[in-house]
């Protein structure tokens, strides 16, 4: 006789896939004026593995981690154990200029996704994540004769991304294996620019409007060459590729008088564009990684012999912001985009690899991921002719949730970081990251794509 049961986990997927909705992903979730420029931040939304170590995920290969960053990965995981992730990534920012400060905090659904091996070289995930975010506001007065003008600027709004990921290792030879995968994606949002200009700080003022509609499809490609010395050590080469993609976008721009700048029930049409199509061309991006793996046995308490691994992680990525462009009714505006580099490092350490074939030994701390990392990237931007930078380290652990010998885990990090341009009286941000994953797999008993016969 056969059955097919209906498992908790497949409840736990169709529970997230109603509250992920397009709604949860287009909150304004991101607080800087370095957002005002192109489509705003793009790529900052952290993942909890990841940036636990330097954010080096190009390279991250693993059968209990879904790595969407590299769609080459996905031919790694594991038949019959598909993966269920999400999580949270959040971050608390004090910006200072002239002995000013102002301190902020934002938070965002880094991403929602599932994967699972189709057959024994193929591997396919799908989900969303955030691709864009837009959110700022500061002011500026200016003097005409005996009145002040307050202007104050805001931005909000998101594009997301849903995508569909490939993977297949199509070469095996000896020691060395190679895996290619694609992500196909659909970037869809809004993005809103904002201005108020008040007179002698009335309540009554202009508002200004510029409304951006995008939308359009995507993809990336990834690779990965792993070669295994011996039993002990590996090294594995990867790397991955987006250019430059074309999105439908649609701009209109509305002046409005207001009697309060605060209240738009109050606002007075003055002015209005109506909706100019036209397209905005992505930047293009390439990165490549390291990752270096050694594996050894340990002693740890009363003697117990450990299978232990240290995992080095060196990725390296290039962004070409040349590509970045905005045509509206045939007119291309200037951007003044700088081309960016990030350099990313991290380690990871596992006193347990083996934890799921030996669940009820050893200690939880034997068996938790522990990893540390720093990075330096640049900003698209420049502030006084000078570079943005931004640096930073954290740290992070990868505890297992030990149910049925299932591969869920619970995945935190933590992180301080600043960005500035190298001039100390100038506008700067130094923030303190909080991250949070969740990977829910079936059990051991509870695999999927296997029929059971009972009798």
């Amino acid at each position: 006789m056969k059955r097919n049961l209906f498992f908790p986990f497949q409840l736990i997927l169709i529970v997230f896939s109603i509250l992920f909705t397009k709604e949860s992903l287009s909150q304004n979730t991101v607080n800087t004026p370095y957002s005002s420029h192109g489509i705003g931040t793009t790529n900052d939304v952290d993942n909890a593995i990841f940036s636990g170590m330097g954010n080096s995920n190009i390279s991250y290969f693993d059968s209990t981690v879904l790595n969407y960053f590299n769609p080459a990965s996905y031919s790694s995981l594991s038949k019959g154990q598909p993966l269920l992730s999400t999580g949270v990534s959040s971050r608390i920012s004090t910006f200072s200029e002239n002995g000013v400060n102002y301190t902020s905090s934002n938070a965002v659904l880094s991403h929602f996704a599932l994967g699972f091996s189709v057959a024994e070289r193929f591997g396919i995930a799908f989900g969303f994540r955030p691709y864009s975010r837009r959110g700022y506001e500061f002011s500026s007065n200016q003097t005409i004769s005996a009145d002040t003008i307050k202007n104050t600027y805001t931005g909000s709004g998101s594009t997301n991304e849903a995508f569909l990921g490939l993977s297949s290792r199509i070469f095996t030879f000896n020691n060395t294996n190679v895996s290619l995968g694609v992500n196909l994606g659909y970037v869809f949002g809004s993005l809103r620019n904002t201005r108020t200009s008040q007179l002698n700080d009335l309540v009554s003022g202009g508002v200004d409007h510029k409304n951006i509609d995008l939308k359009g499809f995507n993809y990336e490609l990834g690779l990965s060459v792993n070669h295994k010395f011996n039993e002990r050590n590996s090294l594995t080469f990867s790397g991955a590729w987006t250019p430059s993609h074309k999105f439908s976008a649609e701009r209109s721009t509305n002046l409005f008088f207001a009697a309060d700048v605060l209240d738009e029930s109050t606002y007075f049409r003055l002015d209005s564009t109506g909706n100019i199509e036209g397209t905005i061309n992505s930047q293009s991006k390439i990165t490549g990684g390291l990752n270096y793996r050694f594996s050894f046995k340990d002693v740890g308490k009363k003697s117990k012999v450990r299978n232990s691994e240290i995992s080095i992680h060196l990725n390296y990525k290039y962004t070409t912001w040349d590509d970045y462009k905005e045509t509206f009714g045939g007119i291309e505006s200037e951007t003044n985009l700088f081309n960016t580099y990030k350099i990313a490092f991290g380690i990871q350490y596992t006193p347990e690899t083996a934890f799921l074939s030996s669940a009820t030994n050893g200690t939880i701390l034997e068996k938790i991921r522990y990893r540390a990392g720093f990075y330096n990237y640049t900003l698209p931007v420049q502030q006084s002719l000078n570079t943005i930078n931004d640096y930073g380290v954290n740290i992070g652990f990868g505890i297992p949730i030990q149910v049925q010998k299932s591969m869920s885990s619970i995945n935190i990090s933590l992180g301080y970081g600043q960005r500035n341009n190298g001039v100390s009286t100038d506008f700067k941000e130094s923030y303190t990251s909080i991250n949070f994953s969740l990977i829910m797999a079936p059990g051991n008993f509870e695999k999927w794509f296997v029929k059971r016969k009972y009798n």
